[in-house]
């Protein structure tokens, strides 16, 4: 997650926007991911999310380590091929996986989204709750 803070603005608006608008900037080499959480009374919000952060492993690791207090959906998108997907279920099945593989604790919300997004009977999710990692 990006934090705006007075190192990292910038504070001439053309070279903001020569930045921001580059090329390199506006076609990713790869698929980049976003995150929809529910902030209770503030609402639903993607959160904000370094480009150079937005792969699919740095979100199921985010996922494994609580990160997301409570996920909703994950988008992924592709800007030089022009679609969006909703990838939650795929998404999911990883961290289920992992956390199986690796015997991660998860978070309430982790396990709340991964139940969301499983086809797997109840009967057959088996994670390790408790501790988190």
């Amino acid at each position: 997650m990006t934090v705006l803070n007075a190192e990292n603005t910038l504070s001439d608006p053309i070279s903001a926007e020569r930045r921001v608008m580059s090329p390199v900037s506006l076609v990713p080499e790869q698929d980049l991911h976003f995150v929809l959480c529910d902030f209770s009374r503030s609402g639903q919000a993607y959160v904000e999310t370094d480009p150079s952060q937005a792969d699919a492993s740095t979100i199921v690791r985010n996922l494994l380590e609580g990160q997301y207090n409570r996920p909703i959906r994950v988008l992924a998108l592709n800007v030089e091929e022009g679609w969006v997907r909703d990838v939650s279920e795929v998404i999911a099945a990883k961290v289920r996986d992992v956390a199986r593989r690796d015997e991660w604790g998860l978070t309430g919300g982790t396990r709340a989204f991964i139940e969301a997004h499983s086809d797997l009977p109840t009967s057959n999710r088996c994670f390790r709750f408790g501790s988190e990692r």
